[in-house]
């Protein structure tokens, strides 16, 4: 790898996309009318909203430093879904090893489920608070650790303990990730770069239960826990070798290097090659210093450590009701896979290597989405910024409490905002010694209140909701009736197409919705599509056992366009209210 390729050091900066204001600011926003918000920065020379569509001159991070950074965390999200996947095909054999029975054996995916979901909450709050590489790199020696310990355990008790503490570390990282991506992108390019990132998790049902059947066929089970744990491991090299710090609140805007604690092995190299020049520098003057003095100036106020955000955020109504949308056909999606190795093996005579080619379908169709959906989603942003207005939609607010220090001025009607962090603008303000260097621009990484950025996101999704419900229910009769498999496949295909589309979008919008927290967030997501998921395959085989194949999947179809529909309609109609309320909470 070359020095170019390895320029981690020191980010370009950031460009605004805002027309005015900060991210999430309310303070060049005014009443225009009770309940309704309207931009005022732009009214003394109004700017076409297309202008959101132009491309930053200057960002934080180059493009191949993005794609870099993007292919890291990709594959270390990788491991979520593939520890899960590569496991399925082999649960026959190991309730046969351990002397139990498949229902008790299942338990292990169960709990593997329940601390999927709970363990993001607390690493991501860290990753939030103190960086992304130390969690990354803490998480991943986790995962590695029980891998290693359930490569040697033959009792299910030990194996329970462990597949959770395995949960524990490999879970996390599908959040960090996504708060990862939300670091180092804009809303513009956005969907393309969670598209991307979304592929190692969407791998795994692809390659998963191949790996899964083909190892658990010929070495046993135990061989599954090995390739992981080397698999683990070389990717964690990788990352100490790679991975740069992305946290804004670590790096600020890149004119200064982070702490060495935060710096990859190639930003250390590269930082011994600049120490003569930086000695150069400091010789001329205090140059270095300045530009660290500007980079403090620069960054954003460190978040406090909260270990209740990701629950705190489900008591948002529209973080909630997109969670939920999520969530159902998450839950959809694992009712069909975790039957497949069943139905296949009873209706079909198929073994294990062979149920595990049956999930190619789902992963091939899940891989084109990751690629095809970014990329509408982008154009949808697009779309939706090049619409030209002389004036700035109006932003419904709730209106003003009955305090009269909410109430707007008479005169102005101005809204007032505390400083985010008046020590550190007093540190920017100081008049001796002035720094040389100013602070560079803040990458903006939401989107102004006034555009429409649910509605951009969910635009797409009724076109995969229908296939999906569709497909859903084409399948479960064609199971019932014993079609060709062939048919059964095609069906997947659909199902692995328009679920990761759909979960594209919608994961999109959370870190839009809170770009400050995006792995906070995502653990919501994770807590809420976790514990659906846990649920819908815990019970489907019930359904299945009373009702048939037919009407279970028929049932878990509709019960996705009941839950979807009006909580899409819902957050486009009335979701900038709390998007404009949630700002307003948090400049003041």
């Amino acid at each position: 790898m070359t020095s170019t390729d390895a320029k981690f050091l020191s980010p370009t900066p950031a460009a605004s996309i805002y027309p005015g204001g900060e991210q999430g600011s309310v303070a060049s926003l005014s009443y225009d009318g009770p309940g309704t918000l309207v931009d005022n920065s732009r009214a003394p020379s109004p700017t076409p909203v297309s202008s959101l569509a132009e491309p930053e001159p200057e960002e934080a991070f180059t493009k191949r430093q993005k794609g870099v950074i993007v292919a890291c965390v990709s594959l270390a999200g990788l491991f979520s879904s593939l520890t899960i996947n590569i496991y399925i095909p082999a649960l026959p054999a190991i309730a046969r090893d351990l002397h139990t029975t498949e229902s008790l054996a299942s338990l292990t995916i169960t709990v593997y489920m329940i601390f999927q979901g709970l363990s993001p909450t607390f690493w991501a709050s860290l990753a939030d608070a103190y960086g992304r590489r130390p969690i990354y790199i803490s998480t991943m020696l986790l995962f590695v650790v029980a891998c290693i310990g359930l490569g040697e355990v033959n009792s299910l008790i030990p194996m329970l303990v462990l597949r959770a503490v395995q949960s524990s570390g490999c879970s996390s990282v599908v959040s960090i990730g996504a708060g990862t991506v939300g670091d180092i992108t804009t809303p513009q390019e956005r969907g393309s770069y969670m598209g991307w990132y979304a592929l190692g998790r969407y791998v795994a049902p692809c390659l998963g239960p191949v790996i899964g059947g083909i190892l658990a066929q010929e070495l046993g089970y135990h061989s599954i826990f090995w390739f992981l744990a080397i698999f683990a491991g070389v990717v964690t090299i990788l990352l100490v070798i790679v991975l740069p710090e992305t946290l804004p609140s670590v790096i600020g805007d890149g004119t200064a290097p982070p702490p060495r604690k935060y710096l990859s092995v190639l930003q250390l190299l590269a930082l011994r090659r600049k120490r003569a020049e930086q000695k150069r520098d400091i010789e001329k003057g205090n140059d270095a210093a300045q530009k660290k003095l500007a980079c403090e100036a620069s960054k954003p106020p460190k978040p406090k450590l909260n270990f209740l955000a990701p629950y705190k955020y489900l008591a948002e109504w529209d973080i909630f009701l997109i969670c939920m949308m999520y969530s159902i056909v998450y839950g959809a999606f694992y009712a069909v896979t975790s039957t497949q190795p069943r139905l296949f093996q009873r209706d079909y005579g198929l073994n294990e290597l062979q149920i595990g080619l049956t999930f190619l379908p789902s992963g091939v169709g899940s891989l084109l989405a990751t690629i095809a959906s970014g990329k509408i989603i982008d154009r949808h942003y697009k779309y939706y910024a090049s619409l030209d207005s002389s004036k700035p939609p109006a932003v419904p607010t709730p209106a003003p409490a009955g305090d009269s220090e909410q109430q707007p001025s008479t005169d102005a009607k101005e809204i007032a905002v505390v400083p985010a962090d008046p020590e550190k603008a007093a540190v920017a303000s100081v008049s001796s010694p002035q720094p040389s260097v100013a602070p560079r621009p803040k990458k903006k990484s939401a989107p102004p209140l006034y555009f429409p950025i649910e509605k951009a996101r969910l635009k797409a999704v009724p076109w995969y909701l229908i296939p999906y419900v569709a497909s859903f229910i084409g399948y479960g009769w064609c199971v019932h009736e014993k079609v060709h498999i062939s048919v059964l496949l095609i069906f997947q295909f659909i199902i692995g197409y328009t679920s990761t589309s759909m979960f594209g979008n919608l994961n999109t919008l959370l870190v839009d919705l809170c770009p400050g927290s995006s792995a906070s967030v995502t653990a919501s997501l994770n807590l809420t599509r976790c514990t659906l998921g846990a649920v819908a395959t815990a019970v489907v085989f019930e359904i299945l056992r009373a009702c048939g194949a037919g009407w279970t999947f028929v049932l878990f179809g509709l019960l996705c366009l009941v839950v979807c529909v009006p909580c899409q309609y819902a957050v486009i109609k009335y979701g900038v209210v709390q998007r404009a309320k949630r700002a307003k909470l948090q400049d003041n």
